[in-house]
């Protein structure tokens, strides 16, 4: 029993399966992950190291030499680049495009740097490594109070840190602006000198004061009592008043020997200004394979309750709103494609009459929502990428139904009944088709084969057009022919000896609608009979004039080739938008 048999035998079951389909859609449609761009994997990494004063000759013979050669035994490499400069060296660290447990590669990474932080100068700091940036901050938020410091700005970002990290769709939220809080100790070098105190002696001396050591237990009959000693610096006057040994034996408190002062790094790493008012910015990122549109909503509701919780003069705001751009965006990619499957539908309506014209344009919105429904099981999610492929693939997925339902007419004017002439022309155009809708799917596998960045960004353009076709395909050998059974009719006419003939109008019984019916059919016919003739004439004319027309497609082609070389090459537009 062929596909299409076992569709038209169980009828209600292919009716009941297509619900399903249509019902599945739906659901994937509101589950399926939403972003304005496919996620790509980031694999680079970047290892910063700083020697304070050293010229860039020794950063690069003392830290960037030795850093590189032990990354460079890392198997998934793929090349490094390296910066030198006066006091800090920056290595750029770039995994192949093939590797996929990128994590994998890092951690290599940090090993490596680990087992060599002995070949590095003792003034050097212990490397950063950075392997954080594919993070894409899509929500940013402002945090501003006229006469607050940043300290206290600090401590209500915190806590709105902790808020919305308890999201679920989002991974990290990163806190910008903000200048690390410092102690500064301002001497008089002469006044040391003539006490007999050296910066260097100072320095020791309170490194070796603000250490938590161990303090050991204590057991007893009933109970284990933890000793824990004290002594390090908990507050500014600890600094000051902590007593500094004379040369004579004598003790003095530090603060009567430099000034001790709470302030912060100059210049900060980062400074956020909104409206006159200094504040800061903090980053929210979503999580792999969230839903940016939920995550939106979810942080404007938390927005609003911490609105109500906050201290007078404090203000949060949406700085940049991407799940809103997205929403934008979405909408506007479905209009576009809603307006094509609306233009393709009256294409069918005007030129293959309504009954025939309604059963193939069926096949448009069946065959994306069954899309719909495969993308939320094979997790791809809904951006600019896949639903541009949808828009791609509406223009190819009717030839199906057209080719099957034009065999069925035919078949069916040669004596056959509708269900016969089905029956036959699936038969016969079963394979045929799939090998069109594989062809033409094929077109586009070089993208989803590319061991790339731009390959991972399109590959779901060969995903979601593979599915739409292979849809259209299957919805043509069990669908379209149980649509064509049921409502393409065949005329017969009242003299006896006359040929069926396939209509897609109803049976007409020579009153005045019948008559009107019959007009119109045979208006459409003789202006379809118009254009093949005029497409004939220009037909044979070009195969009389066989040298000309190929001295045209030629030249055509020539000029194509030129224009195409002299044309702009990239792999993207650029952005409308600010990234």
């Amino acid at each position: 029993m062929t596909l299409t048999e076992a569709a038209l035998r169980y009828n209600r079951v292919t009716i009941a399966g297509l619900l399903v389909v249509l019902l599945g859609s739906v659901i994937s449609y509101f589950g399926i992950s939403r972003a304005e761009d496919p996620s790509v994997t980031v694999r680079v990494a970047q290892v910063v190291t700083y020697l304070p004063g050293a010229t860039p000759e020794r950063v690069e013979q003392l830290v960037t030499d030795p850093l590189e050669t032990a990354i460079m035994e890392i198997p998934e490499l793929d090349y490094v680049e390296s910066t030198s400069r006066s006091g800090v060296s920056i290595i750029r660290v770039e995994l192949r495009p093939d590797v996929t447990d990128v994590q994998a590669g890092w951690d290599k990474l940090r090993r490596k740097i680990d087992d060599n932080r002995q070949a590095l100068p003792d003034e050097a700091r212990p490397p950063i490594i950075n392997d954080e940036f594919g993070d894409v901050f899509g929500i940013m938020l402002s945090l501003t109070g006229e006469g607050y410091e940043q300290a206290e700005l600090k401590d209500v970002a915190d806590d709105v840190r902790d808020r919305l990290l308890m999201i679920d769709d989002v991974a990290k939220v990163s806190i910008h602006g903000y200048a690390d809080e410092q102690i500064f100790l301002d001497y008089n070098e002469a006044r040391l000198a003539e006490l007999g105190v050296s910066p260097q002696g100072l320095a020791q001396l309170l490194a070796a004061r603000n250490i938590i050591l161990p303090g050991g237990a204590v057991r007893t009959a009933d109970e284990r009592l933890v000793v824990q000693p004290t002594g390090n610096f908990e507050h500014i006057d600890d600094i000051r008043n902590a007593l500094v040994p004379l040369p004579d034996g004598a003790l003095i408190p530090l603060g009567s020997l430099l000034d001790v002062r709470h302030g912060y790094s100059d210049p900060p790493m980062t400074r956020y200004h909104a409206s006159g008012n200094q504040g800061l910015a903090l980053g929210v990122s979503m999580r792999e394979g969230g839903n940016i549109l939920d995550l939106g909503e979810q942080v404007q509701n938390t927005i609003r309750h911490l609105e109500q919780s906050l201290p007078v003069g404090l203000e949060i705001e949406i700085l940049a709103d991407q799940p809103a751009r997205v929403d934008e965006r979405i909408n506007e990619f479905l209009v576009n494609l809603l307006q094509a499957v609306a233009l393709v539908c009256v294409v069918m309506l005007l030129f293959l009459g309504l009954r025939t014209g309604l059963i193939v344009a069926s096949l448009v919105p069946v065959s994306i929502m069954a899309c719909l429904a495969f993308m939320g099981l094979f997790d791809i999610g809904l951006h600019q990428v896949s639903l541009g492929a949808l828009i791609i693939a509406l223009g190819m997925l009717v030839d199906n139904a057209i080719v099957m339902v034009e065999s069925i007419q035919v078949s069916a004017r040669e004596g056959k009944t509708v269900r016969e002439a089905a029956l036959d022309s699936a038969k016969q155009l079963r394979f045929p088709l799939l090998t069109a809708s594989l062809t033409t799917a094929a077109a586009f596998l070089p993208q989803f084969l590319a061991v790339s960045d731009v390959g991972e960004y399109t590959r779901s353009l060969f995903q979601v057009v593979t599915i739409t076709l292979l849809s259209s395909w299957f919805l043509s050998l069990t669908m379209i022919p149980l649509l064509c059974v049921a409502f393409i009719k065949i005329r017969r006419p009242e003299s006896s000896g006359g040929d069926e003939r396939v209509t897609d109008e109803p049976q007409e019984d020579g009153t005045a609608e019948g008559a009107s019916g019959s007009a119109r059919g045979n208006r459409s016919e003789r202006l379809v009979a118009a254009i093949y003739a005029r497409y004939r004439r220009a037909l044979l004319l070009l195969l009389h004039n066989r040298a000309v027309t190929l001295l045209v497609v030629g030249g055509f082609l020539g000029v194509a080739y030129i224009a195409t070389a002299s044309c702009p090459r990239f792999s993207f537009p650029r952005r409308s938008a600010p990234s």
